[in-house]
């Protein structure tokens, strides 16, 4: 009886043994056909930020600026828009002229028209059709950074921004305006030096990362320290950090 009890017990882990040399034989099969690599993945410290942006709705253009504010560079970045307010931006932009190739369905690369990639820190303008739109009123900016040459899009550090066409008294400068916060009639063009860069006129200059209520369609997961939530601020003027991100709340 005994020997029968020890006979049984070895059957089932020759058994056990034999599934697991199937196993191992068949992942080992599977992998060398499909040839499966491991999904490359953008740095979660790779982000950008809106600086500042004009629209011309007469050529149906739009100007705009970002800053690389994240540890990593950045190739490029894939832009779209709406029409809508409450719509999601799905149109590709263009470039401008059209012939540019610095744009391509709606992925513009620095390489095209400048070192190569935007190194953290720096800034970069370019100018975008939103043709045959009949206005912009909203943009999706998605960076994208290259890994063994292939384009990785940066989803953790998409922007979606609202923008308007400039109005007198819209606090910020556009066209001929000299005090474009003051809302001088007619024309915002008295000359009262209101236009003048500086922490706290709700636009991001060069040297500011955030200005008051405006973070750049930025949060605490995409300025690139390493926070997944909380809440983002920006110290005010006069402030040692004046115009820089407040982490105090992030988390």
């Amino acid at each position: 009886m005994r020997k029968k009890a020890v006979s049984l017990m070895l059957a089932y882990v020759l058994l056990v043994v034999i599934a697991i040399g199937v196993s191992v034989g068949v992942y080992v099969w599977l992998e060398a056909v499909a040839n499966v690599e491991p999904s490359a993945e953008c740095p979660s410290d790779a982000s950008l930020m809106i600086g500042e942006y004009s629209l011309d709705t007469t050529e149906k253009t739009i100007s705009l600026k970002v800053k690389n504010n994240g540890l990593f560079n950045i190739e490029g970045y894939d832009i779209r828009g709406t029409d809508k307010t409450d719509g999601e931006p799905i149109f590709s932009l263009k470039s401008t002229p059209t012939e540019n190739i610095a744009i391509e369905n709606g992925r513009y690369y620095f390489s095209i028209q400048g070192p190569g990639t935007l190194r953290p820190g720096e800034t970069n303008t370019y100018v975008f059709s939103y043709e045959p739109l009949d206005e912009l009123k909203k943009i999706e900016i998605l960076p994208f950074v290259f890994v063994e040459d292939t384009a990785i899009l940066c989803t953790n550090s998409k922007i979606v921004q609202s923008v308007s066409e400039p109005f007198c008294g819209d606090g910020i400068c556009s066209g001929t305006e000299t005090c474009g916060d003051t809302n001088q009639e007619p024309e915002c063009n008295a000359d009262c030096g209101g236009c003048e860069e500086y922490c706290g006129d709700g636009i991001i200059n060069l040297d500011e990362e955030c200005d008051g209520e405006n973070l750049g369609g930025n949060d605490c997961a995409t300025i690139g320290e390493g926070y997944t939530g909380g809440l983002l601020g920006c110290y005010p003027p006069g402030h040692n950090q004046e115009c820089k991100f407040d982490t105090e709340a992030c988390t």
